[in-house]
């Protein structure tokens, strides 16, 4: 089991920009940030579904790159976090926000992207993230159901010890505390 000293969650729906800000972060483009949170490079980052594989007994710092729509998975959906949690001395959970338009436009530039790939080396699995990413793509188009996925997020950390919960919104490198 991989011991953490300082764990940051950075959560969001797929194209809410985790990626983009976790690169930001290693070429130290966002000095507010990497200071609040401590973040100096270099520093471990894994997506959820990968933790598993982390082989390191123990970690300074580790930065997930969280994907709730992704990991959605009934009433024991967020659960697997949980042991991380128990395993880490300082907790940060950073939710990023970005209007459902925005994510909308974002998922079918990536459909487009995809489909022209797929045009020039046609295979399976390339047809099965053009599929994801459609599918994505029609979800973010509906208000109500990505602010319900939000509420499931902000649930799920209420019922969690974890005092440190903070929310980015779109175009911002300000960071706000949150109740939830």
């Amino acid at each position: 089991m991989t011991e953490v000293d300082h764990l940051v969650v950075l959560a969001g729906p797929s194209a809410v920009g985790k990626t983009h800000l976790i690169g930001q972060l290693r070429r130290g483009e966002v000095p507010a940030l990497t200071e609040q949170f401590g973040l100096q490079p270099p520093f471990v980052v894994s997506s959820a579904r990968d933790l598993k594989r982390l082989s390191q007994s123990a970690i300074e710092t580790l930065v997930v790159h969280y994907d709730f729509l992704d990991q959605r998975q009934g009433p024991a959906q967020f659960q697997h976090l949980d042991g991380w949690f128990e395993r880490s001395s300082t907790i940060d959970i950073i939710t990023m926000h970005v209007p459902c338009d925005v994510l909308a436009d974002r998922m079918a530039h990536r459909v487009v992207r995809s489909r022209n790939l797929w045009r020039r080396e046609p295979s399976r699995a390339l047809t099965r993230r053009i599929f994801r990413q459609a599918k994505k793509c029609w979800f973010y188009r509906q208000d109500a159901r990505v602010n319900a996925l939000y509420e499931e997020w902000y649930t799920c950390l209420s019922q969690r010890d974890i005092s440190s919960k903070w929310e980015l919104q779109s175009g911002s490198t300000e960071v706000t505390r949150t109740t939830a």
